[in-house]
């Protein structure tokens, strides 16, 4: 009977691009284009990221450096010796990263689910993706300025970018507005809808 069950349920798979994407039921693909339930509406945000008052600009010059839970390219090491004054959160830390974001005047990161995270927040953010596949996603210039792949950016093109945004609060303010507005916390409700409709139907 469970077998029977089992072989009735519906699959829904998570970030796929394979052909497992084209067996489900349901895939979602928050950071992925073209590929079921894409964009930024599908985020599906950790709890602490969702309902947060705006975020407040203010005229310091804090930078926060982010670069997931493992940084295989360690762009974490090259971007804090760059910045010495900025706060490094290393893989492994255990911190508030959505208190650290708004603790923070400008965000660093590479190009995957920190960069949702970070537009739920309001952050003005700075994107450097860690290998091609990441060069893919969806959310890159979403409320975010793009560098490419980390590997390949200079010193100075990464310097004058955050100069540049430190120079104009204007940009800053629109790069927090667009991001807010992309990513309105609702994602995790949206999928489990979705995922219910697979029984109704």
């Amino acid at each position: 009977e469970m077998a029977g069950l089992l072989a009735e349920a519906p699959v829904v798979t998570f970030e796929d691009l394979g052909a497992g994407a084209r067996l489900a039921d349901l895939t979602v693909n928050a950071l992925y284009p073209g590929v079921g339930l894409t964009g930024p509406k599908w985020a599906d945000l950790r709890p602490e990221f969702v309902g947060l008052p705006e975020y407040e600009l203010r005229d310091t010059q804090r930078i926060l450096v982010m670069f997931g839970g493992t940084d295989p390219a360690g762009l974490g090491t090259w971007v804090s010796k760059i910045f010495p004054d900025a706060t490094w959160v290393k893989p492994g830390d255990n911190v508030s990263v959505a208190a650290e974001m708004r603790a923070h005047d400008l965000l660093i990161t590479s190009a995957g689910r920190t960069v949702y995270e970070a537009a739920a927040v309001g952050t003005p953010t700075i994107v450097l993706a860690q290998n091609l596949r990441e060069t893919t996603h969806s959310h890159l210039g979403v409320g975010n300025i793009y560098l490419g792949l980390g590997a390949l950016c200079e010193y100075e093109h990464l310097t004058r970018t955050v100069a540049s945004l430190f120079q104009s609060s204007d940009l800053r303010q629109e790069m927090s507005d667009t991001g807010r507005a992309s990513v309105d916390g609702r994602g995790v409700e949206r999928i489990v809808h979705a995922v219910e409709g697979l029984w109704l139907n």
